[in-house]
């Protein structure tokens, strides 16, 4: 077995059985990117095809890398060329590995939403995926992924992006807590299914500022270490 400590955490949970959303899943979904970026990007929950393919992927990811390459200033960048930036500097996962479905009725199979049982039962596994990575700066793009570093479902920080909005995540370490910053916003995937990429108050947009945010920070932080 590999001595990473995000491999070995990822055996542990590949096979979890911790929450009811076990019953319907096809694969978990642990993470995706650059396992040492400083930069660390929390959604909801994966969508249908990355549960399938075990995996994010370019296609189910397209809103948050157009919001990266606007972030960035480069708009113009291949859609390629940018899905490899985005994964060279951040690391992505989700506050529940897997994706909540109806189980019956006329939507059965059909996306839902996690309840706040689900996001807590994932919370442990996230938090070690967050020591273990030790970013620079975390991204809660998502009211559940939000709660999952807050610990509790209600009271949560703003979500508009904003650098302003920085609030304080404790992770437990090997010699004690560790404190890592965290930017609230809303998960860019929900512009999909509102059609609101180009308006101005939209969840893309928020998502956006909080990239900018993240990207600008992370920068200043690489060079106040050099």
């Amino acid at each position: 077995m590999s001595d990473d400590p995000l491999k070995i955490l990822y055996e542990e949970y590949k096979d979890c059985e911790r929450c009811k959303i076990s019953k319907t899943r096809r694969n978990i979904v642990f993470g995706s990117g650059n396992r040492e970026a400083n930069i660390l990007l929390i959604t909801d929950t994966p969508t249908l095809k990355e549960e399938s393919l075990g995996h994010h992927n370019t296609t189910d990811i397209r809103w948050t890398i157009k919001a990266f390459q606007h972030a960035i200033g480069q708009q113009n960048m291949p859609i390629g060329a940018a899905a490899e930036l985005f994964f060279d500097n951040v690391f992505m996962t989700n506050a529940v590995m897997c994706c909540p479905t109806f189980p019956s009725g006329e939507h059965a199979g059909e996306p839902t939403e996690p309840g706040w049982t689900e996001v807590k039962k994932c919370r442990d596994r996230l938090l070690e995926v967050i020591y273990q990575v030790d970013p620079n700066i975390i991204i809660s793009a998502g009211k559940y992924a939000t709660q999952a570093l807050v610990g509790r479902a209600s009271k949560l920080p703003r979500r508009n992006g904003k650098v302003s909005e920085l609030f304080t995540v404790e992770v437990p370490g090997e010699a004690g807590s560790v404190y890592y910053s965290a930017l609230p916003s809303a998960d860019p995937r929900v512009a999909e299914r509102r059609g609101d990429y180009d308006d101005e108050n939209g969840t893309v947009s928020a998502f956006t500022t909080a990239l900018k945010g993240a990207w600008e920070l992370n920068k200043y932080l690489e060079e106040e270490d050099q």
